[in-house]
């Protein structure tokens, strides 16, 4: 049975890519579903089972559990509404991307048109050759230093701020910057005969986990995962630390780094502020060497007075802030994930320069329009930002509603874990990122929760416990906060 495409893509009215409708077209093929269109038993439930059982799109996508999942789901609404069930059957909540509000999108237009005047400006000024310094122009970097002092309070530290622009390089989003901050560890590791050992908390960055494997080259022993606890907000803690260097203390021969996410993924909850700054002020105190790896790609989905208050334990503490590389991104703050933009930056030149070094021999530098974005979303309007702030609430709104749905409602009882501490409804009504991970039941897995709730997940596990995250970003409409 094939799908009705016409001309554009679009598949019965869904927009969708050429895989989707390459997956689509061939499971509709499928003897399984032979027949669907008339039948008029569960076809949501059997077209769920087949899809989220193929073979192909598991190999295609082996490795990538949340992109295999958004990949499923996709397939199975196109199908869906080709027989003539509503795609909604399946509320795409899997993937931490950003489909733009409608409210957002002449804003978000509005500075990429700035990007591209402030590109054509340099290409008319005919700089087109290499950024000699690979690092961003002078203009970016201290424009998007004085735009982050909003969130992060640099202008409290006198001169931190020069520093800083001085320390910063543009990068091809967050992901990139992490890939030449691993890389540079472990390459300085071994030019001066020392093991590089990279540790985070099990609360961390799906990406960072298969970063830090290949920058271990692959050594158990030289990637450690922590557990973290519930009543700790699925982050770690001081005591966590000073466990960890009891255990396995230091030595010359090793290097440490520590990945910390002030705002939790795939969890959603942040660190208290007293518990981050304890956390990194105890890894210094342990090992004044640690690098500390702080990734604050949603600290900025924060409002601007909560992010300073969970920052202020290291910008203002110069023994950790000497050890910090931070790393930052507009991609989910501004709802432009395809168009990787972010940045790392450090106000110690020594922990600076090896990702620097990194950038410098393998890329020769980021691309001139990279510098436009950075400059246009680091000058936007007070009106332009507003309307960002506006996004953030908008997503804060939709997970209030999502969680009072899932779990405060008491409507799936049979599914979420009667133990849900780790979300604070006080919290979870302020804009904090995209995410929500209630605690599953033994026993629940992804397709139980979806076939119930209509929403697709993804399964984790944190500590001792199994979870689901959800991410709003792809709503576009009010969804649960008028639930």
């Amino acid at each position: 049975m094939p799908l009705v495409v016409n001309e554009e893509g679009v598949v019965d009215g869904l927009t969708q890519d050429q895989t989707v409708r390459e997956h689509a077209g061939r499971i509709l093929g499928n003897p399984v579903l032979e027949g669907i269109r008339e039948e008029t038993g569960d076809r949501v439930r059997r077209i769920i089972d087949v899809v989220f059982t193929d073979e192909k799109i598991t190999a295609e996508f082996q490795g990538a559990i949340i992109r295999c999942t958004a990949m499923r789901g996709n397939v199975a609404r196109a199908i869906l509404h080709t027989v003539g069930e509503s795609p909604d059957n399946i509320i795409q909540l899997s993937i931490g991307d950003v489909t733009l509000p409608e409210f957002a999108r002449e804003t978000i237009t509005q500075i990429f048109r700035r990007a591209h005047e402030l590109h054509m400006e340099s290409i008319k000024g005919g700089e087109t050759g290499y950024d000699v310094a690979a690092k961003g122009s002078e203009t970016a970097r201290r424009s998007f230093i004085t735009y982050l002092d909003e969130y992060y309070d640099f202008s409290a530290v006198a001169g931190l701020q020069d520093k800083l622009s001085i320390n910063c390089c543009v990068a091809n989003g967050g992901m990139e910057a992490l890939h030449y901050i691993a890389e540079s560890l472990a390459c300085d590791a071994i030019t001066n005969g020392k093991q590089y050992i990279s540790v985070q908390p099990d609360n961390s960055f799906s990406t960072w986990f298969s970063i830090a494997k290949r920058a271990t080259r692959d050594d158990p022993n030289a990637n450690i995962t922590l557990p973290t606890k519930q009543e700790n907000l699925l982050h770690l803690a001081q005591e966590d630390i000073d466990e960890f260097y009891n255990r396995h203390g230091i030595s010359k021969i090793t290097a440490h780094s520590w990945y910390i996410t002030p705002v939790g993924n795939p969890s959603g909850t942040a660190m208290k502020p007293d518990q981050l700054a304890n956390v990194c002020d105890a890894i210094v105190v342990n090992d004044p060497s640690a690098v500390i790896i702080l990734d604050c790609v949603y600290i900025r989905t924060m409002d601007p007075e909560r992010a300073r208050e969970i920052l202020a334990g290291v910008i203002g503490n110069p023994e950790v802030r000497e050890r910090v590389i931070f790393v930052e991104s507009f991609s989910k703050t501004h709802g432009v994930c395809g168009e990787r933009v972010g940045a790392f930056f450090s106000a110690n030149p020594k922990l600076f320069n090896p990702p620097m070094n990194v950038v410098m021999q393998d890329t020769a530098g980021m691309p001139r329009f990279t510098d436009a974005q950075i400059r246009a979303f680091s000058t936007a309007t007070p009106e332009q930002n507003a309307v960002i702030k506006q996004l953030h609430k908008f997503w804060a709104a939709e997970r209030h509603g999502l969680y009072n749905h899932l779990i405060r409602n008491g409507n799936y009882t049979d599914l979420f874990h009667e133990n849900q501490s780790h979300i604070i409804p006080a919290d979870i009504e302020h804009p904090t990122g995209l995410y929500i991970l209630p605690r599953l039941k033994p026993g629940v897995d992804q397709k139980k929760v979806l076939l119930r709730t209509k929403g697709l997940g993804v399964e984790t596990k944190m500590g001792s416990g199994d979870y689901m995250r959800f991410s709003v970003g792809k709503l576009t409409v009010p969804t649960y906060s008028d639930a």
